[in-house]
């Protein structure tokens, strides 16, 4: 099995070129991968995922039933029933519900990853690290690709790939697996190994900093919960409007 991290949106186009044929795994840990997976965790039925408000909006036009979560500039939009807060919607009654999410960086990396032709995608987190682990090991070639801030690197996802790395190398080992790890997973893998734990982290992240500076700090206690789910949202389609569709 062979192992990549693309630390940074502008390096999806590449590295799906190279490895057409890998599975993704998209890391927006503050916060929108976080929220997908918590909202797996309260039983949704499905989530509509997309980068554009305005689509948002219109599909919840079509869907009145359905929740409208998302945010610009961390916070929720006028008219949104909820931001991108795992803890806000972690302790929502989900279960049945059909959820709409557009966020700034996690969502638009998804939707990069789909139109440069990924067909299977997942959605990682430190909160399902080890169950994305253990999902990878399905795939021959797997790319855990970062949302990061604004098309740039950003701490906190980098930490969440080499975390999940070095799950996957302990999982591959465990079950026998040969791995391949690019210079890029390794990269992430000795950087997370020495980077201090996952709360402290997030917090110094710039991601973090805004999460705080929006008092939402209980956001990066769902965030920094290693392991606390051993849900994966995947990708299963996409409605005629244009947005992802995730389980």
């Amino acid at each position: 099995m062979l192992l990549d991290v693309v630390f940074s949106p502008n390096e999806i186009a590449l590295a799906l070129a190279t490895l057409p044929y890998a599975a993704c795994a998209v890391i927006d840990v503050v916060r929108a991968t976080t929220t997908l997976t918590v909202l797996g965790e309260g039983g949704a039925t499905r989530i509509l995922v997309t980068a554009d408000i305005a689509l948002a909006r219109r599909l919840h036009s079509t869907r009145p039933l359905a929740l409208l979560t998302g945010e610009v500039g961390g916070l929720a939009p006028t008219g949104f029933d909820f931001g991108n807060s795992p803890s806000a919607l972690g302790q929502h009654i989900v279960r049945g519900r059909e959820i709409i999410l557009a966020t700034t960086n996690g969502t638009r990396a998804m939707v990069m990853a789909q139109s440069h032709g990924a067909a299977n995608i997942y959605a990682a987190s430190l909160r399902n690290a080890g169950a994305v682990a253990e999902t990878a090991l399905g795939h021959t070639a797997f790319l855990l690709i970062c949302a990061g801030l604004a098309g740039r690197v950003a701490l906190d996802d980098l930490y969440a790939a080499g975390v999940i790395t070095g799950m996957i190398v302990a999982a591959a080992s465990s079950h026998g697996v040969a791995l391949d790890l690019s210079e890029g997973a390794q990269m992430a893998r000795e950087m997370a190994a020495t980077a201090g734990e996952p709360l402290d982290v997030l917090r110094r992240s710039q991601g973090g900093r805004n999460t705080l500076a929006i008092e939402m700090a209980d956001d990066l206690e769902w965030c920094a919960a290693v392991n606390a789910s051993t849900v994966v949202p995947r990708m299963t389609g996409i409605t005629d409007e244009g947005a992802l569709i995730f389980i």
